[in-house]
C-alpha cells in the first residue's frame, strides 16, 4: 500500500473520525447539558439523537441521561474491533484543522445548492433580531446534526448495509450504490417521518411545525444525503460530519445576515 492509499485508509477509520469530530460532539453535548441544568430545555431536538437514545435504551445502555453514554460505548466498541485490523493511529490536534479544510468545499457545494433552491421557491428567510439570543444554541444544534446524523446515517446505516451486501457477495460498486440510496432515503425520512409516522412516534419524535414535509424538502435532503454518502465513502466520517456541520453553520449565518 503506497503512502497516499495508507493515508486515505487511516483517515476513513472510525478512530480517526471519532477524534476529529470530538469538537462537534462536545459542543453539542455541553450546550445541551447546560441548557437542561439551567432549566431551559432546548427547543430543538435532534431526531438522530432520539433514534440513538431509543436503541440505547433497548440494549439497556441508557436508561436515563444523554446520548453520550451510548455514542461513546458504540464508538469504543467499533474502535476496539478496528484496532485489531489496523494497528495504532498517529493522531495529532492538527488533524482536526486538516479535516475542516477538506470539508469546506463540500459544505460550500451543499450551501450553494440550498441557496439556489431557496431563491427558486420562496426567497430567503429574513433574519429576526429577536432570536439573536438563540445563536449559540443554533450553532450547537448544527454541530450535533453533523455528528449524530452522520454517525447514524453514514457510519451505521450506510456502512452497515455496505458490510451486509459485501458479505452477501454483491459487487462492490453495486453495494455502494444500494447502500448510499438506502441511507439517503433514511436520512430524508428521518427529518419528517412522513411515510412512517408510527415509527417516528415510537422513537419519541413529534411533528415539527417549523419543518413541515414537502416533496422538495424531502428530495433535497435525499440528494444531500447521497452527496454526503459519497463524501463518506471517499473521505470518511470525519469529513462528512464536518461538511454537514459547516453547511449548517453557513445556514445560521445566512439567516442572520
Amino acid at each position: 500500500m503506497d503512502n497516499d492509499s495508507l493515508e486515505l485508509h487511516l483517515s476513513t477509520s472510525v478512530r480517526y473520525g471519532l477524534f476529529v469530530t470530538l469538537p462537534l460532539f462536545l459542543h453539542y453535548v455541553i450546550t445541551e447539558t447546560t441548557s437542561i441544568l439551567e432549566g431551559n430545555q432546548m427547543e430543538m431536538i435532534l431526531n438522530a439523537e432520539l433514534v440513538l437514545k431509543k436503541f440505547a435504551m433497548l440494549f439497556g445502555l441508557l436508561p436515563q441521561g444523554f446520548a453520550a453514554i451510548f455514542v461513546i460505548a458504540l464508538l469504543l466498541f467499533l474502535c476496539f474491533r478496528e484496532s485489531a485490523r489496523m494497528g495504532p493511529l498517529d493522531l495529532c490536534p492538527g488533524d482536526v484543522l486538516i479535516t475542516i479544510k477538506q470539508a469546506l468545499p463540500f459544505a460550500g457545494i451543499l450551501w450553494v445548492v440550498a441557496f439556489i433552491i431557496s431563491l427558486m421557491q420562496s426567497g430567503l428567510p429574513q433574519g429576526d433580531q429577536s432570536t439573536f439570543s438563540l445563536l449559540p444554541m443554533l450553532f450547537a444544534m448544527r454541530s450535533g446534526a453533523g455528528f449524530f446524523e452522520e454517525l447514524l446515517c453514514r457510519v451505521l446505516l450506510l456502512g452497515g448495509s455496505l458490510w451486509i451486501l459485501e458479505k452477501a457477495k454483491v459487487d462492490h460498486s453495486k453495494s455502494c450504490v444500494i447502500a448510499v440510496i438506502f441511507s439517503s432515503l433514511a436520512f430524508a425520512e428521518m427529518h419528517y417521518f412522513h411515510f412512517f409516522p408510527g415509527l417516528g412516534q415510537w422513537f419519541g419524535i413529534i411533528d415539527n411545525p417549523d419543518n413541515p414535509y414537502t416533496i422538495g424538502g424531502f428530495a433535497f435532503r435525499f440528494m444531500a444525503g447521497a452527496f454526503l454518502g459519497w463524501v463518506y465513502l471517499k473521505k470518511g466520517f470525519g469529513v462528512s460530519a464536518w461538511s454537514h456541520a459547516l453547511y449548517g453553520y453557513f445556514q445560521v449565518i445566512q439567516f442572520f445576515m
